[in-house]
């Protein structure tokens, strides 16, 4: 049963690299996020833009993909804001509604 679960997620994972959107040029309507993981993850830092219309469930996509690719055994993870603190759980708003520079 695990073993099952686990070819489905490696699946998934594989179906959302297939499809997943490239990283846009600079410009007004796209913002760039810095994603900080936890130290034992290396690196702990990424850095990657986003179109202000892209979902949230866009960068929970990416940062699945990342955790797979590099071998990273986290599962369950919350995207959450800096300053001022706010867990990001809504997957459906795009990130123009959450990112504060617009």
């Amino acid at each position: 049963m695990e073993l099952s679960r686990e070819l489905d997620a490696k699946a998934n994972i594989e179906r959302l690299k297939e499809t997943f959107p490239v990283e846009p040029m600079e410009s007004t309507d796209v913002a760039t996020v810095r994603f900080q993981l936890p130290p034992s993850c290396k690196p702990n830092k990424i850095i990657r833009r986003f179109h202000g219309e892209d979902s949230m469930k866009i960068l929970y996509d990416f940062i699945a993909i990342h955790f797979h690719d590099q071998d990273i055994p986290i599962k369950n993870f919350m995207l959450s804001t800096n300053f001022p603190k706010k867990d990001l759980e809504d997957r459906s708003v795009n990130v123009k509604d959450v990112v504060s520079i617009w």
